[in-house]
């Protein structure tokens, strides 16, 4: 390969195209640039104002305080317990997935499981984090006394879940790299499969292993929403698993979403929290593998001389299909409890509430029957139904929703008003369960619905502090607003450098400069990438809390990506391609923007896709640099102030009232269908363009 990865000729066309491709990488260079400095700029002056040892040793930390402290220890005892939870749930079930998919699972379901495993690590955290808070504590609660609400067990098991693709994923493809023939000289020397696997082939992928247990904890530690939203954000120096406590990343997302002044001591904790987090251990791919040595020996020890070998292959290869299962019992169990949560019988009461209407009613009507009912001369209605402003300010206080069943009848249009109250809530079973008994208690002025929180009206509606009138309308556009503009930004970087990386550069300074800075890049975690565009977008370039602002910093987080995509698809393309190209007398910009691109286009399409998908998750930047708590606006550009997806369910989750949790069930239904069409998308152009050189 690296004959064909010649100098540019001096051909101006050829030179321009070389240095476009050389500006277009220095983006990641200047990225990785840009956390250090910002990072080291503002903890300087952190410590400054704050002893090291205090920072290090003080075992409180309460930066807000009258008499503030700035002890790290307790933040870091959370990220620890947490972080340990989730190893003790991923490292187990992900290794005994890798080696099912590496040794013992057929061709056909290996393509679907790995697929499976792909969608289930685009679930977008704070998805994991609502489903571990209202359904895993409560589930935990039951056996556990003195658990608190929010607490890092149900945080790390749910984590664990989240985490079981990086584990299975990396060391799959490192047992899979290990020679057949060596599989095969262990089979005819008569090694049992679960001999194979455990003595032959998991020693020989050791490092990738031991690469994949690192990538699952820095992954572990730089998780933000799951441990923001479940396990608390109290910081307390204990390592009881039953207790509130805070982590690195969730004290970072409080910090943000608080109203500390720039510059304050509180405001610079930030980045020393950010500091501490970017630098921990787990971004080290130098630990030594001596200890898993050990876990191989203890195994050779364990079934080097068991008699029953017929049986314990049954048992071992049943064991290996457990991970599996568990994960398809977890994607069901969030999926069927947020679709549970997004229905509710309903008891609400307010003037002329009680009343529902036909299909077919028009809208006029009913908000002129409501209004009526509250007071209005005929003559105050009709002006205020004519008048453009005022009709907007109707609609915004009223909303009209079809309920599949009510008091009166099924299928009646319910019109809610902006000062109706909730008498009553219950669940589906237990609301169906009483409904006779709550329709006969039923007094003047109210009414019993079957209230379905995603509707035509909730798509359509504007966020509010009423759940009855609350809908997702400026979050949806706000993320197609960021999503779009990030990808436009981040897709000619990421095909630039890996155009770079594959086609021009060989081996040499440049380049391993280049894919270590990616490496680097796709560890750090997007909480870091929040901090880099509050101190460079926000605040430097002076953007403020804007669609622009959010889109840098999102490009910047898929860089690293649509890199990776599109160097898989670059190097697919045969080389014998590329030699027939030269030979017919092509340039090389002619070969690879005529020849290659082309070829490697649905790859590179797929990885754009995919990184789409990831995109739309991500909730902990976006709160750093300025997503707003409540906006009552479609944003109308890029310096617009905006909310998208996650972040609106993040703060619903975030109130204390119950039915916000049934509004965020809705909006989170939302958002797994937008990632369900993506991976449909990249699943469809993958298999149809799908080449066989």
């Amino acid at each position: 390969m690296d004959l064909l990865r010649q100098k540019p000729s001096r051909n101006p066309k050829e030179i321009l195209t070389y240095l476009l491709l050389l500006l277009l990488s220095s983006v990641t260079l200047l990225t990785t640039l840009g956390v250090v400095v910002t990072l080291l700029l503002d903890v300087a002056e952190f410590f400054r104002r704050v002893p090291l040892l205090e920072f290090l040793f003080a075992p409180e930390w309460t930066p807000l305080f009258a008499e503030p402290r700035y002890g790290i220890a307790p933040l870091l005892a959370g990220t620890f317990l947490v972080t340990a939870i989730a190893l003790l749930v991923a490292v187990p079930l992900g290794l005994m997935l890798a080696i099912y998919v590496s040794e013992d699972a057929p061709h056909r379901v290996r393509a679907r499981i790995m697929g499976t495993l792909e969608l289930f690590e685009g679930i977008p955290t704070v998805v994991f984090g609502y489903f571990a808070l209202l359904f895993v504590t409560p589930l935990l609660q039951r056996f556990i006394p003195g658990l608190s609400i929010f607490n890092p067990l149900s945080a790390g098991l749910v984590m664990g879940f989240a985490i079981v693709p990086y584990v299975s994923n990396v060391a799959a493809d490192a047992m899979q790299a290990v020679p057949r023939s060596i599989r095969e000289a262990a089979y005819a020397l008569g090694a049992r499969p679960y001999e194979v696997a455990l003595k032959v082939v998991f020693p020989a992928a050791i490092s990738g292993i031991v690469a994949a247990i690192i990538l699952a904890t820095s992954r572990a530690i730089g998780e933000t929403m799951i441990v923001a939203i479940a396990a608390g954000q109290r910081p307390t120096l204990t390592l009881d698993p039953r207790e509130t406590i805070a982590t690195m990343t969730s004290y970072i997302v409080q910090a943000a979403t608080g109203d500390q002044p720039a510059g304050s001591t509180a405001s610079l904790a930030l980045f020393a929290v950010g500091f501490t987090l970017s630098s921990s251990p787990s971004s080290s791919t130098s630990w030594p593998s001596t200890w898993w040595n050990g876990i191989g020996s203890v195994m050779n020890r364990a079934f080097g001389q068991d008699p029953w070998k017929a049986r314990i292959d049954r048992t071992f290869a049943r064991a290996l299909v457990l991970p599996l299962l568990l994960a398809f019992l977890l994607l069901a169990t969030l999926l069927g409890d947020t679709l549970y949560r997004s229905f509710s019988v309903q008891v609400v009461g307010g003037e002329g509430a009680g009343r529902t209407y036909p299909l077919g009613t028009p809208w006029e009507t009913l908000v002129k029957e409501r209004l009526l009912a509250e007071g209005y001369l005929e003559e105050e209605v009709q002006e205020l139904l004519q008048d453009p402003k005022e009709r907007r300010a109707l609609w915004l206080q009223n909303r009209v929703e079809l309920m599949p069943l009510t008091h009166e009848g099924p299928f009646r249009l319910v019109p809610t008003g902006l000062y109706d109250e909730r008498l009553g809530d219950y669940s589906l079973l237990q609301g169906l369960r009483r409904w006779e008994e709550l329709k006969a208690s039923l007094g003047e002025g109210e009414r019993l619905v079957l209230n379905p929180w995603l509707d035509a009206s909730f798509l359509t509606r504007y966020p509010s502090r009423s759940p009855l009138l609350a809908g997702i309308a400026p979050a949806i556009v706000g993320t197609l607003w960021v999503l779009g503009l990030a990808l436009l930004i981040a897709i000619p970087v990421g095909v630039g450098t890996a155009i770079l990386l594959e086609e021009y550069l060989r081996q040499g300074r440049l380049s391993r400069i280049l894919e270590v800075n990616l490496r680097n890049l796709a560890g750090v975690p997007s909480i870091v990438y929040g901090l880099l565009g509050l101190a460079l977008f926000v605040r430097g370039f002076g953007f403020g809390p804007t669609v622009l602002a959010a889109s840098f910093t999102l490009a910047l987080l898929g860089i690293p990506v649509i890199v990776v995509t599109s160097r898989e698809a670059l190097r697919s393309v045969p080389d014998s391609i590329r030699q027939a190209a030269f030979a017919l007398g092509a340039t090389r910009r002619q070969v690879v923007f005529r020849t290659v691109v082309p070829a490697a286009l649905p790859g590179m399409v797929t990885g754009v896709i995919l990184s789409a998908a990831r995109l739309i998750g991500e909730a902990a930047p976006l709160l750093l640099v300025g997503a707003a708590a409540y906006v009552p606006y479609i944003p109308s550009g890029p310096l617009s102030e905006y909310t998208v997806i996650p972040v609106q369910i993040y703060l619903w989750v975030s109130q204390n009232q119950p039915e916000f949790a049934r509004v965020a069930a809705a909006g989170i239904l939302v958002m797994l269908m937008v990632l369900s069409v993506l991976y449909l998308a990249a699943l469809y152009l993958r298999n149809r363009f799908r080449r066989e050189w």
